[in-house]
């Protein structure tokens, strides 16, 4: 009688790993072993238990994630510009970029600054297949794709860019470059002026910064603030004689 159990929990987990899907074999022994381990323990052989162990296995058993004290060490080798022992620390975190897209991102960066573009390329695309919305890495393939002259790659990224924020000043100017570059003028240089005045919108945020600096009496990081400004505003701006005159009345004595 025993023997015949035996066998029949044996039959019906060979034909539990007969309907396991490829793609959870492909997530990682551990996870398929703990599949092995429930459906052979509690003898379960139909599909819609077999799908629950699988469900269960995956809320029990998350990726891994990059540890935070090894992006910090990969930033702060960026930072020292040694792009080799970045690359190093951040490559774990191109096989998950969707749950690493920061580390992601700067593994990217770091091939395009070391001139690998074809990784900088591969990672970006990567991560944008998991975050589609990742501005950053959006703007950088971007840049990538003008840098090797591949302008209706790069002007599909920026119209997808705008799409979302259509304000953006940097992606403005990569879609102001693509028209230029495709030798439309005229639609370069109004993506370009609407850049521009999208940049000038950004004095807002220095200058609420140095009214807060004004009130705890930091003038140095006050004047920092105002100067930051009058240049994003322009002279054209009506704001910026009045931007001038805080600036003049925070130098006096």
């Amino acid at each position: 009688m025993r023997k015949q159990t035996l066998m029949k929990q044996r039959n019906l987990s060979l034909d539990f790993t007969h309907s396991i899907p490829l793609f959870w074999v492909r997530e990682g022994r551990f996870q398929v072993r703990i599949g092995f381990f429930l459906a052979f323990f509690l003898g379960l052989g139909t599909a819609p238990l077999q799908w629950g162990i699988y469900l269960l296995v995956q809320k029990v058993v998350p990726r891994a994630e990059l540890p935070p004290s090894i992006y910090l060490k990969a930033k702060d080798a960026y930072l020292r510009n040694d792009l080799s022992e970045t690359i190093r620390l951040l490559e774990p975190a191109a096989k998950e970029p969707g749950r690493n897209p920061t580390a992601a991102f700067l593994l990217g960066k770091a091939y395009f600054f070391r001139s690998t573009f074809p990784d900088a390329e591969r990672i970006w695309k990567n991560l944008l297949g998991q975050v589609p919305h990742h501005s950053e890495a959006q703007k950088w393939l971007a840049r990538l794709y003008l840098n090797q002259g591949k302008v209706e790659e790069a002007e599909q990224i920026c119209v997808q860019l705008l799409a979302l924020d259509s304000e953006n000043p940097e992606g403005l100017f990569l879609l102001g470059k693509a028209r230029l570059s495709k030798g439309d003028t005229r639609a370069g240089l109004e993506y370009l002026e609407k850049g521009k005045a999208s940049l000038r919108k950004l004095a807002e945020i220095p200058l609420e910064l140095a009214d807060l600096y004004r009130q705890f009496g930091i003038k140095k990081r006050c004047k920092e603030e105002l100067e930051l400004a009058l240049h994003l505003v322009g002279k054209a701006n009506s704001l910026y004689h009045t931007v001038e005159g805080s600036l003049k009345v925070l130098e006096e004595p």
